[in-house]
């Protein structure tokens, strides 16, 4: 049973093989490498500059409120370690300071969250564009290579370099494209809770 499940095995994978050598004999194809382009363009270079000081500036507007309640839990902290329940809870300053470094500690996660969404959704929106305007161009040297199947290099085993249109498409893109406006999205605000 084994030896046929073996043999069965060997002959789909020798027919697969053959299957697409006969598709690429009849076929043209070429291979990029997305990884690259986004890394390697202008564009994609402009794109991650730009991301970075978006992302680098919304981190310096967080760290005071991040170090504010920092410093604050650690004055909390010393103040309670030695506290039983029963101490604390009568003691209404300390409770009522608790409670509101609580609400701030609060309040800043759901900024902080909404800020990483911020930054999500920008760099999406981003990228898409990059690779809206990355069509045109792949499209053309599709065209000029006579190509009739694009393939990533990610889902590749191997291919020849001489199909490897990567540094074509690279060029071609940044002549038509060596920016791309990246502009930070901001979420509606959320009504407070009543």
């Amino acid at each position: 049973m084994l030896t046929r499940k073996l043999a069965f095995v060997v002959c789909a994978t020798v027919f697969a093989a053959f299957v697409g050598q006969t598709a690429a004999a009849q076929n043209k194809v070429v291979v990029i490498d997305q990884a690259q382009i986004m890394r390697d363009s202008r564009a994609g270079k402009d794109i991650a500059a730009k991301l970075k000081a978006i992302g680098d500036t919304m981190a310096t507007e967080l760290q005071p409120v991040a170090d504010a309640l920092s410093t604050e839990q650690q004055s909390l902290n010393a103040q309670t370690s030695t506290l039983t329940r029963e101490a604390l809870a009568q003691n209404q300053q300390l409770v009522t300071r608790i409670e509101s470094f609580s609400k701030r500690a609060q309040d800043f996660e759901v900024k902080r969250q909404r800020s990483a969404v911020e930054l999500e959704q920008t760099r999406r929106q981003a990228w898409g564009k990059f690779f809206e305007a990355l069509g045109p161009a792949l499209t053309q040297v599709v065209t000029d290579r006579g190509a009739d199947v694009v393939l990533d290099r990610s889902s590749v085993v191997y291919s020849d370099k001489s199909v490897d249109v990567t540094i074509e498409v690279i060029a071609r893109i940044d002549a038509t494209t060596p920016t791309i406006e990246v502009v930070k999205a901001v979420l509606p605000q959320q009504p407070a809770p009543q």
